[in-house]
């Protein structure tokens, strides 16, 4: 389950992330979270070589995804390293994933072998969201090379993931 939750991630987060020599932190933080705001769900299937490009409740689910706040909270700079304190704001899709497998469980339990089927009621489940809820604050490391700014190892940050899944990693290792 962490791999799949950490895979979209990296569906969202295939960007750049190099700013201009004249880029803050916090500046080259917010315009990748901007950029990852933008990013369609036909592009992040695409990214993830999915299977169902076209399924609707896969691609309801990236939309939500996408739909999350956030809010530069703090940065603090040391050298060549800085750390910029964000807070996410999204739906709490983690409160809806023990549902979505125990559905998932049920269908092929009950002998249902269509895999897109059984994604789409899981995705179905996890869309059943209507309000923002999850919140979380979290730091994103930047380092300065060549006098620019660039984010570190975003792919590789548990907690941004966590956080833009709305919850769903934390729920995912209680659920091991």
């Amino acid at each position: 389950m962490k791999k799949f939750l950490q895979a979209i991630l990296i569906g969202l987060l295939a960007t750049s992330f190099t700013g201009c020599s004249t880029m803050s932190p916090s500046s080259l933080v917010e315009e990748e979270l901007k950029e990852v705001k933008t990013k369609k769900p036909e592009e992040i299937s695409q990214q993830l070589q999915q299977e169902y490009t076209d399924n609707e409740a896969i691609n309801t689910f990236y939309k939500n995804v996408m739909d999350f706040e956030y809010k530069i909270v703090e940065e603090k700079v040391d050298g060549d390293k800085a750390a910029v304190t964000v807070e996410i704001t999204t739906y709490p899709f983690g409160e809806k994933l023990e549902d979505a497998i125990v559905e998932a469980f049920d269908l092929a339990l009950s002998g249902v072998e269509d895999e897109e089927v059984i994604a789409t009621k899981m995705f179905e489940k996890l869309n059943d969201v209507s309000v923002k809820t999850y919140s979380k604050k979290l730091d994103i490391s930047c380092v300065k090379k060549d006098g620019k700014w660039n984010v570190e190892n975003l792919e590789e940050n548990e907690e941004l993931t966590d956080a833009l899944l709305g919850g769903m990693v934390t729920v995912s290792e209680n659920l091991e």
